[in-house]
């Protein structure tokens, strides 16, 4: 894994990590507990794909599954500002890389 890779997949975790979309660290889950996801999306961005809230749920549907809480509760918009944030730092490490 290259350093912009490891450096795209630790700033989107902390992106994921902060919105705690099924407040599992507020319950006092591990701080990596959403690293899979992180994963996906951080996978997903690599390969220059941008985020949609269409995107947002179904990676989120492929962890959780199609009853999860932010699922079933995050409207399109609130999905909008997650997937905003994702492509923010993808953009920022490119850019990063770049110079």
């Amino acid at each position: 894994m290259s350093r912009s890779d490891a450096l795209l997949r630790a700033r989107v975790l902390d992106v994921v990590s902060r919105w705690d979309p099924e407040s599992l660290l507020a319950m006092g889950c591990p701080e990596d507990e959403y690293e899979p996801e992180a994963r996906s999306f951080a996978a997903l961005l690599g390969q220059g794909v941008t985020i949609t809230p269409e995107i947002v749920r179904q990676v989120w549907e492929e962890w959780f599954g199609p009853d999860s809480g932010f699922v079933r509760l995050a409207s399109r918009e609130v999905r909008a500002g997650f997937a905003d944030e994702l492509n923010q730092v993808a953009l920022a490490v490119r850019e990063r890389a770049d110079t």
